[in-house]
């Protein structure tokens, strides 16, 4: 199996080794699906043989963007209909205070 040589900078929530330096870091150069990762300091990631950067295209960020709204709306129509469903339950709106 091959990978694309393109890796996303990316932060977790737990720290583990770096791969050069073996100073624990939370930094991680990851591949689109996360199927190979390397965890490496910041400090690394500026050295020019290490990793280069490749800047995102216009079109790239706004499909991002535009993935990211989509989720967002997603989350808020639930949320409403989570909101709806449980005064419709308690047979109580919000509005109706005792």
């Amino acid at each position: 199996m091959s990978f694309s040589n393109v890796y996303y900078k990316r932060t977790t929530a737990t720290a583990k080794g770096c791969y050069v330096c073996y100073k624990p870091t939370t930094t991680v150069l990851a591949t689109v699906g996360a199927t190979d990762f390397v965890y490496t300091c910041p400090v690394h990631l500026t050295d020019r043989g290490f990793a280069s950067v490749l800047g995102l295209m216009e079109e790239e960020i706004g499909k991002i963007k535009e993935e990211w709204e989509e989720k967002q709306k997603k989350k808020e129509g639930e949320k409403s209909k989570d909101g709806k469903s449980k005064d419709d339950k308690d047979g109580k709106s919000k509005d109706d205070k005792d």
